[in-house]
């Protein structure tokens, strides 16, 4: 249980992990998406086979489903009373 002596120091050391987490999600995600990139420029001209074109939509699927978790996640929490 948080007491007023721990609130403020024990919320910042939450908050800076949390802080921490989205800034290497970011990065990862950044990444990903220059090597999609990448792909694509070179696949552009060669075209795809079916099972590359398969796997092209599959991560696109788990893509987009991440991103909707995450924006589900971010609307919850800002639903959330403040105080």
């Amino acid at each position: 249980m948080a007491t007023l002596d721990t609130l403020s120091t024990d919320t910042a050391a939450a908050l800076a992990s949390v802080t921490s987490f989205i800034s290497d999600v970011n990065t990862e995600v950044s990444a990903l998406a220059a090597s999609l990139a990448a792909l694509k420029a070179e696949l552009a001209s060669a075209g795809l086979t079916p099972e590359q074109q398969a796997a092209l939509d599959a991560a696109d699927a788990n893509a987009q489903s991440i991103s909707s978790s995450v924006a589900a996640a971010d609307t919850a929490l800002k639903a959330q009373p403040t105080s």
